[in-house]
């Protein structure tokens, strides 16, 4: 489980963890269980540049960014006495409109950005899927009217072949 350093949030949090990419938000000091956030509930999940930190804090944000530039120094000083540490700054803004700016280490971005994935790719086949079966009816065999439009764009397009007034480069 590795913590999130906080730089902004636009929700009342006391500490933000995060585990296999999903995130644990506890709202009071010593709670045991926090709000789980989960990649499906992620809007938007990228590493922050100065100008999102701007975009998304306002008139706060050159302060904001000020401060995670100081950070980078303390990280890089800290890293330089005591090993490598990487870290990645990233803004994350959920679905319910809530932002967070924030560093975390290096591992843990790329299971969030890992999970994300996974989850966009699970969307994207459950979308083919409903758009194959939506293409034909299974159980009449009835085309939709993209396959009908297909299928008179291909017998206008071959009638004209046959007739000649289409040439045809490739010979087919």
């Amino acid at each position: 489980m590795a913590k999130i350093n906080v730089h902004y949030a636009s929700f009342p949090f006391s500490e933000i963890n995060v585990f296999d990419g999903v995130l644990s938000i506890k709202t009071r000091m010593f709670q045991l269980l926090g709000e789980t956030v989960t990649p499906a509930q992620f809007c938007r999940l990228e590493v922050a540049s100065a100008e999102r930190v701007n975009q998304i804090c306002g008139e706060h944000g050159r302060s904001i960014a000020g401060e995670i530039l100081t950070h980078k120094l303390e990280a890089l000083a800290g890293s330089i006495v005591t090993g490598l540490s990487y870290e990645t700054l990233f803004a994350l803004t959920l679905h319910d409109g809530r932002t967070l700016i924030g560093t975390v280490e290096t591992y843990a971005w790329y299971e969030m950005v890992e999970e994300m994935e996974r989850l966009a790719g699970e969307r994207e086949r459950a979308a083919l899927s409903r758009a194959g079966s939506a293409g034909r009816s299974r159980k009449s065999g009835e085309y939709s009217r993209n396959e009908e439009a297909f299928d008179a764009l291909v017998r206008r397009v071959n009638a004209a072949r046959h007739a000649g007034s289409l040439s045809d480069p490739d010979g087919f």
